[in-house]
Protein backbone atom coordinates (compact mmCIF):
# COMPACT_ATOMS: atom_id res chain seq x y z
CA UNK A 1 0.00 0.00 0.00
CA UNK A 2 2.78 2.28 0.76
CA UNK A 3 4.51 1.51 -2.33
CA UNK A 4 1.54 2.20 -4.54
CA UNK A 5 0.58 5.72 -2.25
CA UNK A 6 4.05 6.61 -2.95
CA UNK A 7 3.54 5.79 -7.07
CA UNK A 8 0.25 8.26 -7.25
CA UNK A 9 2.23 11.20 -5.58
CA UNK A 10 5.28 10.66 -8.04
CA UNK A 11 2.81 10.51 -10.87
CA UNK A 12 0.57 13.39 -9.80
CA UNK A 13 4.08 15.36 -9.05
CA UNK A 14 5.27 14.50 -12.39
CA UNK A 15 4.91 17.73 -15.15
CA UNK A 16 1.59 17.31 -17.49
CA UNK A 17 2.69 17.78 -20.97
CA UNK A 18 2.55 20.60 -22.56
CA UNK A 19 -0.68 21.12 -24.89
CA UNK A 20 1.12 23.43 -27.38
CA UNK A 21 3.91 21.33 -28.02
CA UNK A 22 1.56 18.16 -28.43
CA UNK A 23 -0.46 20.30 -30.68
CA UNK A 24 2.48 21.15 -32.75
CA UNK A 25 3.74 17.02 -33.24
CA UNK A 26 0.44 16.05 -34.15
CA UNK A 27 0.04 18.85 -37.22
CA UNK A 28 3.84 18.01 -38.01
CA UNK A 29 3.14 14.11 -38.16
CA UNK A 30 -0.48 15.34 -39.74
CA UNK A 31 1.53 16.94 -42.63
CA UNK A 32 4.10 13.55 -42.88
CA UNK A 33 1.59 10.94 -43.39
CA UNK A 34 -0.31 13.51 -45.64
CA UNK A 35 2.51 14.08 -47.67
CA UNK A 36 3.43 10.23 -47.66
CA UNK A 37 -0.18 9.29 -49.21
CA UNK A 38 -1.15 8.12 -46.19
CA UNK A 39 -4.71 10.04 -45.91
CA UNK A 40 -6.73 8.40 -43.38
CA UNK A 41 -3.62 8.55 -41.03
CA UNK A 42 -3.33 12.12 -41.76
CA UNK A 43 -7.36 12.52 -40.73
CA UNK A 44 -6.87 10.89 -37.32
CA UNK A 45 -3.97 13.01 -36.44
CA UNK A 46 -5.59 16.23 -37.75
CA UNK A 47 -8.79 15.60 -35.88
CA UNK A 48 -6.63 14.67 -32.61
CA UNK A 49 -5.04 18.01 -33.22
CA UNK A 50 -8.32 19.66 -33.25
CA UNK A 51 -9.27 18.13 -29.88
CA UNK A 52 -6.40 20.66 -28.74
CA UNK A 53 -7.30 23.21 -30.29
CA UNK A 54 -10.61 23.76 -32.15
CA UNK A 55 -9.79 27.10 -33.90
CA UNK A 56 -6.81 25.97 -35.77
CA UNK A 57 -7.67 27.40 -39.34
CA UNK A 58 -4.65 25.34 -41.05
CA UNK A 59 -5.80 21.75 -39.50
CA UNK A 60 -9.39 22.45 -40.56
CA UNK A 61 -8.39 23.21 -44.10
CA UNK A 62 -5.75 20.54 -44.37
CA UNK A 63 -8.11 17.99 -43.07
CA UNK A 64 -10.67 19.14 -45.93
CA UNK A 65 -7.89 18.44 -48.46
CA UNK A 66 -7.53 15.16 -46.68
CA UNK A 67 -11.48 14.35 -47.24
CA UNK A 68 -11.34 16.37 -50.80
CA UNK A 69 -8.44 13.42 -51.50
CA UNK A 70 -11.03 10.57 -50.70
CA UNK A 71 -13.94 11.66 -52.37
CA UNK A 72 -15.90 13.22 -49.28
CA UNK A 73 -16.60 16.55 -50.27
CA UNK A 74 -19.12 17.27 -48.05
CA UNK A 75 -16.84 16.80 -45.02
CA UNK A 76 -14.41 18.69 -46.80
CA UNK A 77 -16.67 21.61 -47.70
CA UNK A 78 -17.59 21.48 -43.81
CA UNK A 79 -13.88 21.43 -42.78
CA UNK A 80 -13.26 24.58 -45.34
CA UNK A 81 -15.99 26.79 -44.36
CA UNK A 82 -15.01 26.49 -40.91
CA UNK A 83 -11.54 27.03 -41.33
CA UNK A 84 -13.03 30.50 -43.01
CA UNK A 85 -14.47 31.48 -40.39
CA UNK A 86 -11.81 31.23 -38.55
CA UNK A 87 -9.49 32.55 -40.98
CA UNK A 88 -11.97 34.48 -43.85
CA UNK A 89 -8.86 35.80 -46.10
CA UNK A 90 -7.27 32.70 -46.46
CA UNK A 91 -6.64 32.98 -50.22
CA UNK A 92 -5.77 28.95 -50.58
CA UNK A 93 -9.10 27.71 -48.50
CA UNK A 94 -11.40 29.92 -50.48
CA UNK A 95 -10.32 27.77 -53.43
CA UNK A 96 -10.24 24.53 -52.05
CA UNK A 97 -13.76 25.24 -51.01
CA UNK A 98 -14.63 26.28 -54.50
CA UNK A 99 -13.02 23.22 -55.82
CA UNK A 100 -15.23 21.02 -53.72
CA UNK A 101 -18.55 22.46 -54.48
CA UNK A 102 -17.36 21.94 -58.00
CA UNK A 103 -16.42 18.15 -57.99
CA UNK A 104 -19.48 17.52 -55.92
CA UNK A 105 -21.48 19.29 -58.79
CA UNK A 106 -22.52 21.62 -56.14
CA UNK A 107 -22.76 24.36 -59.23
CA UNK A 108 -24.89 26.70 -57.91
CA UNK A 109 -22.53 27.67 -54.87
CA UNK A 110 -19.01 26.82 -57.09
CA UNK A 111 -19.54 29.60 -58.81
CA UNK A 112 -20.50 31.89 -55.92
CA UNK A 113 -17.65 30.53 -54.08
CA UNK A 114 -15.16 31.31 -57.77
CA UNK A 115 -16.84 34.63 -57.78
CA UNK A 116 -15.40 35.36 -54.35
CA UNK A 117 -11.89 34.06 -55.56
CA UNK A 118 -11.29 36.53 -57.79
CA UNK A 119 -13.01 39.31 -56.21
CA UNK A 120 -9.98 38.90 -53.73
CA UNK A 121 -8.16 38.29 -56.65
CA UNK A 122 -8.73 38.50 -59.93
CA UNK A 123 -5.79 37.42 -61.80
CA UNK A 124 -6.25 34.03 -60.42
CA UNK A 125 -6.19 31.68 -63.72
CA UNK A 126 -7.33 28.56 -62.23
CA UNK A 127 -10.64 30.25 -61.15
CA UNK A 128 -11.37 32.19 -64.04
CA UNK A 129 -11.78 29.60 -65.73
CA UNK A 130 -13.24 26.86 -63.33
CA UNK A 131 -15.85 29.25 -63.43
CA UNK A 132 -16.38 29.65 -66.72
CA UNK A 133 -16.62 25.75 -66.70
CA UNK A 134 -19.05 26.03 -63.91
CA UNK A 135 -21.17 28.18 -65.81
CA UNK A 136 -21.12 26.56 -68.52
CA UNK A 137 -22.17 23.43 -66.59
CA UNK A 138 -24.94 25.36 -64.89
CA UNK A 139 -26.36 26.32 -68.84
CA UNK A 140 -25.17 30.01 -68.65
CA UNK A 141 -23.87 30.55 -71.66
CA UNK A 142 -23.89 34.05 -71.62
CA UNK A 143 -22.42 34.61 -68.28
CA UNK A 144 -19.49 32.27 -69.36
CA UNK A 145 -19.09 34.71 -72.68
CA UNK A 146 -19.06 37.50 -70.73
CA UNK A 147 -16.45 35.97 -67.90
CA UNK A 148 -14.11 34.43 -69.67
CA UNK A 149 -13.60 37.12 -72.99
CA UNK A 150 -11.87 39.97 -71.07
CA UNK A 151 -9.19 36.97 -70.50
CA UNK A 152 -8.49 35.93 -74.17
CA UNK A 153 -5.45 37.53 -74.41
CA UNK A 154 -3.56 35.85 -70.96
CA UNK A 155 -5.21 32.34 -72.32
CA UNK A 156 -3.94 32.44 -75.48
CA UNK A 157 -2.49 29.70 -75.76
CA UNK A 158 -4.38 27.32 -73.26
CA UNK A 159 -7.03 25.06 -74.88
CA UNK A 160 -9.35 24.13 -71.94
CA UNK A 161 -9.93 28.54 -72.41
CA UNK A 162 -10.91 27.48 -75.68
CA UNK A 163 -13.29 24.57 -75.16
CA UNK A 164 -15.33 26.82 -72.79
CA UNK A 165 -15.65 29.35 -74.64
CA UNK A 166 -16.05 28.35 -78.26
CA UNK A 167 -18.63 25.85 -76.75
CA UNK A 168 -20.74 28.53 -74.90
CA UNK A 169 -20.33 30.83 -77.96
CA UNK A 170 -22.18 27.96 -80.45
CA UNK A 171 -24.76 27.61 -77.41
CA UNK A 172 -25.60 31.20 -78.29
CA UNK A 173 -25.57 30.81 -82.39
CA UNK A 174 -22.17 32.60 -82.06
CA UNK A 175 -20.60 30.59 -84.98
CA UNK A 176 -18.60 32.99 -86.29
CA UNK A 177 -16.78 33.85 -82.90
CA UNK A 178 -16.77 30.44 -82.24
CA UNK A 179 -14.74 29.42 -85.67
CA UNK A 180 -11.84 31.22 -83.88
CA UNK A 181 -11.62 28.38 -80.87
CA UNK A 182 -12.55 25.74 -83.17
CA UNK A 183 -9.37 26.66 -85.42
CA UNK A 184 -7.36 27.11 -82.59
CA UNK A 185 -8.40 23.59 -81.07
CA UNK A 186 -8.17 21.93 -84.37
CA UNK A 187 -4.39 23.30 -85.16
CA UNK A 188 -3.56 21.64 -82.20
CA UNK A 189 -3.83 18.30 -83.61
CA UNK A 190 -6.94 15.88 -84.02
CA UNK A 191 -8.31 14.85 -80.58
CA UNK A 192 -11.63 13.90 -79.14
CA UNK A 193 -12.45 17.74 -77.84
CA UNK A 194 -12.22 18.99 -81.68
CA UNK A 195 -14.57 16.68 -82.88
CA UNK A 196 -16.90 17.21 -80.01
CA UNK A 197 -17.20 21.06 -80.42
CA UNK A 198 -17.30 20.97 -84.04
CA UNK A 199 -19.84 18.55 -83.54
CA UNK A 200 -21.53 20.65 -81.15
CA UNK A 201 -21.42 23.47 -84.16
CA UNK A 202 -23.32 21.16 -86.73
CA UNK A 203 -25.92 20.49 -84.05
CA UNK A 204 -26.62 24.24 -83.66
CA UNK A 205 -27.04 24.42 -87.49
CA UNK A 206 -28.63 21.47 -87.69
CA UNK A 207 -26.88 19.24 -89.55
CA UNK A 208 -27.30 16.02 -87.48
CA UNK A 209 -25.65 13.69 -89.92
CA UNK A 210 -22.61 15.49 -89.76
CA UNK A 211 -22.68 16.08 -86.17
CA UNK A 212 -23.20 12.36 -85.70
CA UNK A 213 -19.95 11.38 -87.81
CA UNK A 214 -17.66 13.95 -85.53
CA UNK A 215 -19.06 12.51 -82.43
CA UNK A 216 -18.28 8.92 -83.62
CA UNK A 217 -15.07 10.28 -84.27
CA UNK A 218 -14.88 11.94 -80.83
CA UNK A 219 -15.76 8.87 -78.97
CA UNK A 220 -12.97 6.57 -81.02
CA UNK A 221 -10.70 8.51 -79.14
CA UNK A 222 -12.13 9.20 -75.73
CA UNK A 223 -15.18 7.47 -74.81
CA UNK A 224 -15.28 8.48 -71.53
CA UNK A 225 -14.70 12.48 -72.17
CA UNK A 226 -17.93 14.61 -70.45
CA UNK A 227 -20.94 15.57 -72.31
CA UNK A 228 -19.85 13.38 -75.58
CA UNK A 229 -22.22 10.70 -75.30
CA UNK A 230 -25.13 13.48 -74.72
CA UNK A 231 -24.07 15.84 -77.71
CA UNK A 232 -24.17 12.37 -79.48
CA UNK A 233 -28.19 12.22 -78.23
CA UNK A 234 -28.47 15.42 -78.99
CA UNK A 235 -27.73 14.61 -82.39
CA UNK A 236 -29.42 11.29 -82.45
CA UNK A 237 -32.85 13.36 -81.37
CA UNK A 238 -32.25 15.99 -84.22
CA UNK A 239 -32.44 13.00 -86.59
CA UNK A 240 -35.01 11.43 -85.49
CA UNK A 241 -33.54 8.37 -84.24
CA UNK A 242 -34.75 8.34 -80.11
CA UNK A 243 -34.25 5.15 -79.48
CA UNK A 244 -30.22 5.27 -79.90
CA UNK A 245 -30.56 8.59 -78.32
CA UNK A 246 -32.00 6.90 -75.05
CA UNK A 247 -28.91 4.45 -75.12
CA UNK A 248 -26.60 7.38 -75.52
CA UNK A 249 -28.11 9.32 -72.55
CA UNK A 250 -27.87 6.07 -70.39
CA UNK A 251 -24.21 6.04 -71.29
CA UNK A 252 -23.99 9.73 -70.87
CA UNK A 253 -24.74 9.14 -66.63
CA UNK A 254 -22.81 6.33 -66.34
CA UNK A 255 -19.67 8.15 -67.60
CA UNK A 256 -21.09 11.44 -66.04
CA UNK A 257 -23.75 11.57 -63.67
CA UNK A 258 -23.53 14.91 -62.67
CA UNK A 259 -24.48 15.58 -66.73
CA UNK A 260 -27.48 17.71 -66.01
CA UNK A 261 -28.84 18.00 -70.13
CA UNK A 262 -28.34 13.97 -69.69
CA UNK A 263 -30.45 13.69 -66.88
CA UNK A 264 -33.11 16.08 -68.15
CA UNK A 265 -33.21 14.30 -71.83
CA UNK A 266 -33.07 10.89 -70.39
CA UNK A 267 -36.42 11.89 -67.77
CA UNK A 268 -37.52 12.93 -71.05
CA UNK A 269 -37.55 10.08 -73.47
CA UNK A 270 -38.56 7.79 -70.42
CA UNK A 271 -41.48 9.90 -69.48
CA UNK A 272 -42.67 9.58 -73.15
CA UNK A 273 -41.89 5.89 -73.33
CA UNK A 274 -44.43 6.15 -70.32
CA UNK A 275 -41.53 4.48 -67.74
CA UNK A 276 -42.29 7.04 -64.92
CA UNK A 277 -40.53 5.54 -62.16
CA UNK A 278 -37.25 5.29 -63.68
CA UNK A 279 -38.24 8.49 -65.37
CA UNK A 280 -38.43 10.36 -62.34
CA UNK A 281 -35.14 9.24 -61.03
CA UNK A 282 -33.39 11.54 -63.77
CA UNK A 283 -35.75 14.51 -63.38
CA UNK A 284 -34.87 14.24 -59.62
CA UNK A 285 -31.12 14.07 -60.52
CA UNK A 286 -31.45 17.46 -62.99
CA UNK A 287 -33.50 18.97 -59.96
CA UNK A 288 -30.75 18.24 -57.73
CA UNK A 289 -28.07 19.84 -59.86
CA UNK A 290 -30.14 22.64 -61.48
CA UNK A 291 -32.61 23.61 -58.50
CA UNK A 292 -34.11 26.70 -60.42
CA UNK A 293 -34.45 25.29 -63.76
CA UNK A 294 -37.91 25.25 -64.30
CA UNK A 295 -37.78 22.84 -67.21
CA UNK A 296 -36.22 19.97 -64.81
CA UNK A 297 -39.12 20.58 -62.00
CA UNK A 298 -41.82 20.56 -64.68
CA UNK A 299 -40.62 17.33 -65.93
CA UNK A 300 -40.21 15.98 -62.29
CA UNK A 301 -43.76 17.34 -61.69
CA UNK A 302 -45.33 15.27 -64.64
CA UNK A 303 -43.43 11.95 -63.92
CA UNK A 304 -45.19 12.50 -60.32
CA UNK A 305 -48.60 13.60 -61.58
CA UNK A 306 -48.00 10.11 -63.57
CA UNK A 307 -47.26 7.99 -60.51
CA UNK A 308 -49.86 9.43 -59.07
CA UNK A 309 -48.51 12.29 -56.27
CA UNK A 310 -50.62 14.34 -57.32
CA UNK A 311 -49.84 16.35 -54.52
CA UNK A 312 -46.13 16.42 -54.66
CA UNK A 313 -46.61 17.52 -58.50
CA UNK A 314 -49.04 20.25 -57.28
CA UNK A 315 -46.41 21.67 -55.26
CA UNK A 316 -43.87 21.63 -57.45
CA UNK A 317 -45.99 23.25 -60.16
CA UNK A 318 -47.09 26.41 -58.16
CA UNK A 319 -43.20 26.87 -57.88
CA UNK A 320 -42.31 26.45 -61.13
CA UNK A 321 -45.34 28.97 -62.19
CA UNK A 322 -44.55 31.32 -59.25
CA UNK A 323 -41.04 31.30 -61.16
CA UNK A 324 -42.46 31.51 -64.54
CA UNK A 325 -46.13 32.53 -64.87
CA UNK A 326 -46.09 32.51 -68.38
CA UNK A 327 -45.21 28.65 -68.98
CA UNK A 328 -48.64 27.45 -70.67
CA UNK A 329 -47.93 23.81 -70.07
CA UNK A 330 -47.21 24.09 -66.39
CA UNK A 331 -50.73 25.91 -65.52
CA UNK A 332 -52.46 23.14 -67.52
CA UNK A 333 -50.97 20.81 -65.70
CA UNK A 334 -51.39 22.38 -62.53
CA UNK A 335 -54.89 22.59 -63.25
CA UNK A 336 -55.27 18.77 -64.08
CA UNK A 337 -53.55 18.39 -60.47
CA UNK A 338 -56.49 20.61 -59.08
CA UNK A 339 -58.90 18.51 -60.42
CA UNK A 340 -57.98 15.54 -59.30
CA UNK A 341 -57.54 16.79 -55.67
CA UNK A 342 -61.42 17.91 -55.82
CA UNK A 343 -60.45 21.94 -56.23
CA UNK A 344 -62.22 22.77 -58.97
CA UNK A 345 -62.52 26.59 -58.40
CA UNK A 346 -58.58 26.20 -58.46
CA UNK A 347 -58.53 24.09 -61.94
CA UNK A 348 -60.70 26.14 -63.28
CA UNK A 349 -58.37 29.19 -62.60
CA UNK A 350 -55.73 28.18 -63.81
CA UNK A 351 -57.10 26.30 -67.18
CA UNK A 352 -58.58 30.01 -68.05
CA UNK A 353 -54.92 31.30 -67.53
CA UNK A 354 -53.69 28.73 -69.78
CA UNK A 355 -56.43 29.35 -72.58
CA UNK A 356 -55.31 33.35 -71.92
CA UNK A 357 -51.84 32.00 -72.55
CA UNK A 358 -52.73 30.29 -75.85
CA UNK A 359 -54.19 32.94 -77.52
CA UNK A 360 -51.87 35.83 -76.61
CA UNK A 361 -49.41 33.03 -78.78
CA UNK A 362 -51.86 32.16 -81.46
CA UNK A 363 -51.72 36.64 -81.58
CA UNK A 364 -48.17 37.08 -82.21
CA UNK A 365 -48.22 34.13 -84.99
CA UNK A 366 -48.17 35.76 -88.36
CA UNK A 367 -51.51 35.34 -90.00
CA UNK A 368 -51.95 33.88 -93.50
CA UNK A 369 -51.98 36.56 -96.31
CA UNK A 370 -49.89 38.83 -94.27
CA UNK A 371 -46.37 40.36 -95.11
CA UNK A 372 -43.86 38.05 -96.77
CA UNK A 373 -46.38 35.92 -98.81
Amino acid sequence: MILLYSLVVLLSQSPAQDPARELDNLMTRAVELQRAGDVLGAIDAYQAALRIDPKQPRARSNLGAAYAKLGKYDEAIDQYRQALAIDAANPATRLNLALAYYKSARLPEAVDAFQGVLAADPANKPAILLLGDALLQSGQFEQVIATLTPHQQEFSNDLGFAYVLGTALLRTGERVRAQVYLDRIFSAGESAEAHLLMATAQIESREYTEAIAEIKKAIELNASLPTVHTVYARALMGSGDQEAAVRELRRAVAVAPNDFEANLELGALLRRDEKHEESAVYFRRAVQLRPQDVTARFGLAGALLSLGNVDGSRELLEKVIADSPDYTAAHVMLATCYYRLKRTEDGDREKAVAEGLREKEQARQPKPGGPGK
